[in-house]
């Protein structure tokens, strides 16, 4: 639902003309929403994590009050991800780079019904609980401006879950 709202607050701001048109991401495979069902199955572990990034100056910035997404790991979403970051294990893309403003959504309802959202809070930090064994993503925006200019970018990481134990994930480059 999350995901959602914010795709269609970038799309009113597209069709407004304030900021680029989104950039498509083009995959090669149909999303498999059986696959993709797992983000739903009930977990012992807990995904926790913090996203950062180091300024020029040494200073840091977090995520605070950005959203953190839990992807569950496809074929469809290896594609978009390699899509978006130019490697399927995640990365880091500046915001420069980060045209329209929800590209991690998609336009496959399904796929964006089956990311779960949390908000980061003033350190950065974000919690995923009751979740199931498996391959996910985890991704988070870390933005500020220095004047009129965008700075930051959109981070991403492969991460597993086994076992039932717990991960704990560091998104910053």
């Amino acid at each position: 639902m999350f995901i959602k709202k914010i795709f269609a607050v970038s799309l009113i701001a597209v069709l407004a003309g304030c900021v680029p048109s989104p950039e498509v991401i083009k995959t090669t495979v149909d999303f498999d929403k059986e696959a993709a069902s797992i983000i739903n199955k009930k977990g012992k572990a807990t995904v926790s994590g913090q996203a950062f990034l180091k300024q020029g100056g040494g200073g840091v910035v977090t995520c605070a009050g950005a959203g953190a997404f839990l992807i569950p790991m496809t074929e469809y979403a290896k594609q978009r991800i390699s899509g978006i970051f130019g490697s399927s294990d995640g990365g880091y893309r500046t915001i420069n780079r980060y045209r329209g403003g929800a590209f991690l959504a998609s336009e496959n309802e399904d796929y964006n019904a089956l990311i779960r959202s949390a908000i980061c809070d003033a350190e950065g930090d974000f919690s995923f609980d009751n979740v199931a064994n498996g391959e996910y993503y985890l991704s988070s925006t870390v933005a500020w401006a220095v004047g009129d200019s965008p700075q930051g970018g959109v981070l991403a990481k492969k991460i597993s879950v086994k076992n039932g134990k717990d991960v704990r994930a560091l998104l910053t480059y």
